[in-house]
């Protein structure tokens, strides 16, 4: 067991560094320093009494940013990358006792948060504590359109028998998880098919649905497949036939690009250090020559020919439309520059000399998370891509307890003690 914390315990010059880094800005965001986004998720329009969940493949707790809105309470975590290990703890704490000031305060259980270890593939199933709630956002390389496909016959495609592994042990009533929308057409059908009966066949009742978190969650497009599925017995008492999958709800003043970008004097730092950190490199600019396409108020695409013929490679700068959503962020954002990144046009509001990619804060609110979110300053494209949308997790999530009518159990319980008062 020690064996899943060690990488944690190995931190403590980076992590001393890594919180140095960010004291500053969040002196000034606890102060109130730092401007209030001209959008920012909807918060929740239901909370219900607490429950427990855990996360496999954890990332830096997107799940549980979504979950904890609305009661849940983490009771364990397995991620097997130790920097967004490293996220994940001091965004949400960690209850193996390693505290953030000094990763080698203990190893004893505590309150401080969830219990957090490494590769789900090592851990035992008697390690993972009782819990209500299953997340997780199985790795998706083996699906996604950007990879190579190769579903079941990369190992990585078949890392969602480790889920059925821990609902088999642990019995919890229900499960939430995502993964891209490749899945669902991947093979005809049959990988996705092949999901379905592994789950069903750990004694759930399972359903899924495409949803897209640019349908009124966040400004950014992201098309992602969901599994939620109820333990037999809450299928039992009807929590499958009242679960309805939330709205899309595209509504006039829709989140938009916009109103997630930072501005220069708002930022904590030194003016536009951030900002200038993400511009496209000159070299990066030469290699793409012409091909960054700015989109004039009218929504046209306009192309220096000239800059086209000094083109070394077919590269495409896609400018962000500020008024609409983003193109989804992946975990390859910054690195892939020389394929198809989105960037922000230079604008006289930033005095940007070259377009940009998104600063770390952007991406976060990009994907919904609060303000109150930790990024890592170096990886944060990398941890925030391959997380999820939090807001509508969150509302999958809140249909997920309302079919079980989680919120009205309490209700229950106190009529029938009351009705036990009068027999």
């Amino acid at each position: 067991m020690l064996s899943a914390f060690r990488p944690l315990m190995t931190e403590s010059a980076r992590l001393e560094a890594y919180l140095e880094r960010r004291d500053a800005e969040s002196r000034a965001r606890a102060l109130g320093a730092v401007r209030v986004p001209d959008w920012t998720p909807k918060g929740p329009t239901k909370t219900f009494k607490p429950f427990t969940f855990s996360e496999l493949f954890a990332g830096v707790g997107g799940f549980a940013y979504a979950l904890r809105e609305i009661g849940g309470v983490p009771a364990f975590a397995a991620e097997i990358d130790p920097h967004a290990r490293l996220t994940y703890v001091l965004n949400h704490g960690c209850g193996c006792g390693l505290s953030v000031s000094d990763p080698h305060d203990g190893l004893e259980p505590s309150e401080k948060g969830p219990l957090i270890v490494g590769d789900v593939t090592d851990v035992c199933e008697s390690v993972v504590p009782p819990h209500d709630v299953l997340t997780g956002g199985f790795p998706c390389q083996s699906f996604s359109v950007r990879g190579e496909r190769l579903g079941f016959e990369d190992p990585r495609g078949l890392l969602y028998l480790e889920i059925c592994r821990v609902l088999s042990a642990c019995r919890p009533s229900a499960f939430i998880l995502e993964n891209v929308d490749g899945l669902v057409t991947m093979n005809e059908g049959k990988t996705i098919n092949a999901v379905l009966e592994a789950l069903t066949s750990c004694g759930y009742g399972v359903t899924y649905e495409v949803l897209d978190a640019a349908d009124g969650w966040t400004p950014q497009r992201r098309r992602r497949v969901f599994f939620v599925g109820f333990r037999d017995d809450r299928v039992e008492e009807g929590a499958l036939e009242r679960f309805a999958w939330p709205k899309a709800s595209r509504v006039t003043n829709a989140p938009t690009v916009r109103g997630v970008l930072e501005r220069e004097e708002d930022a904590a730092e030194p003016p536009g250090d951030a900002m200038r950190a993400c511009e496209v490199s000159a070299y990066q600019m030469d290699r793409a020559a012409g091909f960054f396409a700015r989109r004039e108020s009218t929504g046209a695409r306009v192309e220096d020919d000239t800059a086209r013929e000094r083109a070394t490679e077919d590269v495409a700068y896609l400018a962000a439309e500020l008024d609409g959503h983003a193109r989804t962020l992946c975990a390859s954002y910054r690195k892939s520059s020389a394929y198809n990144a989105e960037l922000v046009p230079p604008s006289a509001a930033t005095r940007a000399r070259r377009p940009r990619f998104y600063t770390a804060r952007e991406a976060a609110r990009l994907m919904g998370f609060p303000e109150t979110f930790q990024p890592d300053p170096e990886r944060a494209w990398h941890e925030l891509g391959n997380s999820v949308a939090v807001p509508l997790v969150r509302d999958v999530a809140a249909a997920v307890m309302t079919a079980m009518r989680w919120g009205e159990a309490e209700k229950a319980e106190k009529a029938a003690a009351r009705d036990e008062r009068y027999v």
